[in-house]
């Protein structure tokens, strides 16, 4: 038996919904330990458009990991973040 192969790509707007579903999962178990911290989500697709939100930030990315044998299985999001010098701290990127 074959090991399936898992490929990494980065996510464009037309994953929306498939990152929505992929989130499904550990939101669920957010909202089953915190209640009081995030929202029940009764369907994937009423998270697309925080996902659509998301992809558009300037510096934000997602990337979802694929299996050969079972298609999407993981994803995860990043965002650069630009802070201007204040009195006490220089400029940062991160």
């Amino acid at each position: 038996m074959a090991t399936p192969s898992v490929q990494i790509r980065r996510a464009t707007p037309d994953d929306i919904v498939i990152l929505a579903q992929l989130n499904r999962f550990v939101h669920d178990l957010h909202v089953d330990a915190r209640p009081d911290t995030f929202h029940l989500v009764h369907a994937a697709d009423e998270l697309a458009p925080h996902f659509a939100a998301f992809l558009a930030r300037e510096g934000a990315m997602a990337y979802i990991a694929e299996s050969s044998e079972n298609g999407p299985v993981g994803y995860i999001t990043a965002a650069i973040q630009n802070r201007s010098a204040d009195a006490l701290m220089h400029p940062q990127r991160f």
